[in-house]
């Protein structure tokens, strides 16, 4: 009796050594598997991953209005710093100024040497004496006192613009711009501005007057298509 009790003891603890054997394959089998779907999902994740990252690479391969200017910072640590007065003794000429509160954005031009500047000014009593200001008052003699504190120099044939010389209008917009307005005084002359915000002004081969004036309602009229086929003689940054 007592042989077969132990026989018996023996088999049960056979059968629970197996299912724990059991137990423990699939609970390996299970993480195995689970291992695999996490890696395969992360496998997806980082083709997609790479994938989305190539189709942006291939977006920022196209031209577009953005691309990058000279560096002018030299000329900006230069000018950071002077009074109006000193600043319009280098040749620069304020053209007008926008801004409220005390802190006023200011443009501005050196024709001579190319350079267009947006400059910012504060301090107290600006606010009154721009206020007081006449139309025929030159801005050195109002405001010449006081101090620039941060300012953007752009030129304005820099050589990012040059690239565009030479190629029609339609290609121009193709990289990226909108024709957005003209000029007819003197040169007939297209306008635009980059993504940032600096206006630019085109001139173009052949009789660009001539077309102009066959357009029978040029303010409504698309001037991009118009004048898709022109050559761009000139092209350059204008503070208007």
């Amino acid at each position: 009796m007592k042989k077969r009790i132990l026989v018996l003891l023996m088999m049960i603890s056979m059968v629970a050594v197996l299912l724990a054997a059991c137990g423990k394959e699939d609970k390996e089998s299970s993480t195995e598997n689970n291992n695999k779907d996490t890696q395969n999902t992360t496998d997806k994740k980082q083709e997609e991953d790479d994938k989305d990252g190539e189709d942006k690479d291939e977006e920022d391969k196209e031209v577009s209005g953005d691309f990058t200017l000279s560096d002018t910072s030299d000329l900006e640590v230069k000018y950071r710093g002077q009074t109006v007065e000193e600043f319009v003794m280098t040749g620069a000429e304020i053209r007008g100024y926008t801004g409220v509160g005390g802190y006023y954005d200011f443009r501005g031009i050196n024709e001579e040497k190319g350079e267009i500047y947006t400059f910012t000014l504060s301090g107290e009593g600006l606010k009154e004496k721009l206020d007081d200001m006449e139309f025929t008052d030159d801005y050195e003699d109002v405001i010449g006192e006081f101090e620039i504190d941060s300012i953007e120099v752009i030129l304005v044939n820099d050589p990012a613009l040059q690239e565009f010389v030479g190629i029609t209008v339609e290609d121009f917009e193709k990289a990226g711009f909108d024709i957005t307005g003209f000029a007819n005084m003197g040169d007939f002359v297209l306008t635009t501005q980059t993504k940032s915000g600096h206006n630019i002004s085109i001139t173009l081969e052949g009789d660009a007057k001539e077309k102009y004036e066959s357009i029978e309602e040029p303010f409504d009229a698309d001037m991009g298509a118009e004048f898709a086929q022109f050559v761009i003689k000139t092209v350059e940054f204008s503070v208007y």
